[in-house]
């Protein structure tokens, strides 16, 4: 028993002597390695002090646990730096190795300033054994009081799916246009489903912490419904771990057929004389629009390393298992404006995780003499404040080159929404003066080629990641789209419901409609909506004509056309006849 107790007295003050240890960078050139889910990591100089010149020091961290990935939290970070180079610098591999100088996952380094700190910042592993290795390297002079950062550890995602109850399409009519969904057989292996995130195909979105809700529609349509659901593993995303599936479900409401030929409001006569009423009803189109998104403006503040992500979901809008081919390689489009281009890495990812680097820290894209920046007049103050945006695609094939001459212009081009003086030159080292230079908003090509998306899905969430990866200058990205050829997508939904019946009845004390007939002949593709491209809309026109009277008292009289399409939808059109008779004249002698 003894025995017992002493080996967990030993693992408890294990335990608590690992929770919270130090752990400091090794000096000159040593190594260390470590396995740990918790603590404090800092420069050699550990948390008050300094960081030693000449250092070329690595240290790796590797998680407790198989499977989770380790995560520091960077609280203090200043080593020194220029604007435009890294003197002191932290390099960072995604696993339990180092490479050579130049093959980094990321460097940090900064603030430029003295006496300052960079914005908090963290890095997780992406590596499959969870591990970062990270490589401090300083030069002989200037040392600064480094960094701390968190060590913990980050359970990655085991993604939960989303599912809708019911048919995959519900039609609805006019009258009732409050659809509701269930998502209870939404499913998390992982934790529980903390977050349902509607898109409900009308340009609306809303989340919701419970799997049933409803949602009223504008009016006539064909809407495409996409549900994505989180759990509450928040340790890689603090939103939760996203499905990377989406749920889709299309609702149809119902247009009104067009009563164009049928008899006026309004009909005038005389007694004594009857009218005719004219049934004439036609079938309507209505077709689900492209897709179409409104991304939120991102801020990019200055931030050594620092990423910032923005998504589009494209489930549901391609045929199940299409697959990125040569031809259907997409079109990119971003607003950007940011004061150091060579600063940033933009980077598309796809719903299955290829990427490819469209633009990758380029030193002087499209020219040799002066610094390239994005927009049409950049801000140059590192304040968070936009300058004027400009609009840039990125293609495959068939654009202009980052590197072309041509790409870049010295002239500056002010907006309405920024006020302050357009970047156009800054003082160097040595007395020099530093040239700005804007790339031009037009079509270039990827910097990297599109084949790496080849057997990527097209269903799903499309990323657009921009890291910062150097010290100074800020910008913002205030749009971005993503478009693919038309032959990709899958057939837009449409609907063009059929007209059962057409009938005339009286109101009140309208004289009785008579026996008539009614005629329906088929329509091709009437409208309003056009046609989805390789798509027959079949629809039908109702035609009816009842003579009634003849009207022997004055009055106002109703009648109406009541129409009903072949989903049990009603619809109707009322006409008013006025009867007048004249004054009965008296003959006296």
């Amino acid at each position: 028993m003894v025995s017992c107790l002493t080996t967990l007295l030993v693992v408890y003050l294990f335990a608590a002597a690992s929770f919270g240890q130090t752990f400091q960078m090794p000096a000159g050139t040593g190594t260390a390695s470590h396995i740990t889910c918790s603590g404090t990591f800092t420069d050699n100089g550990g948390a008050t002090g300094n960081y030693s010149s000449s250092q070329n020091s690595t240290i790796t961290f590797c998680p407790a646990n198989p499977g989770d990935k380790i995560k520091l939290s960077f609280t203090v970070f200043d080593t020194e730096a220029t604007s435009t180079t890294c003197r002191d610098y932290l390099d960072v591999w995604y696993g339990s190795t180092a490479g050579a100088a130049g093959t980094e996952d990321s460097r940090f380094c900064g603030p430029s300033s003295a006496g300052g700190t960079l914005p908090a910042f963290s890095i997780v592993s992406t590596s499959p054994d969870g591990c970062l290795t990270l490589r401090f390297v300083s030069d002989a002079s200037i040392n600064r009081k480094g960094w701390e950062a968190t060590i913990s550890c980050v359970t990655p995602c085991n993604n939960p799916i989303a599912n809708l109850v019911g048919p995959s399409t519900i039609n609805f009519c006019q009258t009732n246009s409050t659809v509701s969904f269930d998502a209870s057989t939404s499913v998390s292996t992982q934790g529980t489903i903390s977050r349902y995130e509607w898109d409900w195909g009308d340009g609306t979105s809303n989340n919701t912490t419970t799997s049933n809700t409803s949602h009223t529609y504008p009016g006539p349509g064909v809407y495409q419904v996409r549900l994505a659901v989180r759990n509450n593993n928040f340790g890689t995303d603090t939103a939760g771990c996203r499905s990377t599936n989406a749920a889709t479900k299309y609702v149809k409401i119902m247009p009104t057929p067009d009563f164009t030929g049928t008899t006026g409001a309004s009909v005038n006569i005389n007694c004594n004389t009857t009218v005719t009423l004219n049934g004439n009803v036609t079938s309507q189109t209505k077709t689900q629009k492209p897709p179409a998104f409104t991304p939120s403006v991102v801020s990019l503040p200055d931030g050594t390393g620092s990423s910032y992500i923005t998504s589009l979901d494209f489930t549901g809008f391609f045929p199940v298992g299409a697959k990125v081919t040569a031809g259907c390689y997409p079109t990119l489009k971003f607003d950007l404006e940011h004061s150091w281009a060579r600063d940033l890495t933009i980077e598309l990812i796809s719903p299955t995780g290829q990427s490819v680097k469209v633009f990758d820290r380029l030193q002087n894209p499209g020219t040799v003499s002066g610094i390239a920046v994005f927009g049409t007049c950049v801000n140059n103050n590192d304040d968070e404040v936009p300058g004027c945006p400009a609009t840039y695609t990125v293609v495959s094939s068939g654009g202009v080159a980052w590197t072309d001459p041509t790409a870049v212009t010295t002239t500056p081009t002010p907006c309405a929404t920024f006020s302050g003086p357009c970047l156009t030159t800054s003082p160097g080292a040595s007395g020099s003066t530093i040239q700005f230079v804007y790339l031009k908003p037009q079509s270039y090509n990827s910097q990297n080629p599109f084949t790496a998306f080849n057997g990527a899905d097209l269903n799903g969430v499309w990323s657009l990641k921009i890291t910062d990866n150097r010290a100074v200058d800020d910008g913002v990205l205030t749009n971005w789209s993503l478009s693919f050829p038309a032959s990709c997508y899958g057939s837009l939904e449409t609907v063009t419901p059929k007209l059962s019946t057409a009938v005339w009845s009286a109101i009140g004390s309208a004289p009785a409609v008579p026996t008539y007939s009614t005629t329906s002949t088929p329509v091709t593709n009437p409208g309003p909506d056009a046609c989805p491209t390789g798509v027959t809309c079949t629809g039908n026109k109702l035609t009816n004509s009842v003579v009634i009277g003849p009207f022997t008292t004055q009055g106002n009289y109703t009648y109406t056309l009541n129409v009903t399409d072949e989903f049990g939808c009603s619809y109707k059109q009322d006409v008013n006849v006025n009867v007048s008779c004249p004054p009965t004249c008296i003959l006296t002698l």
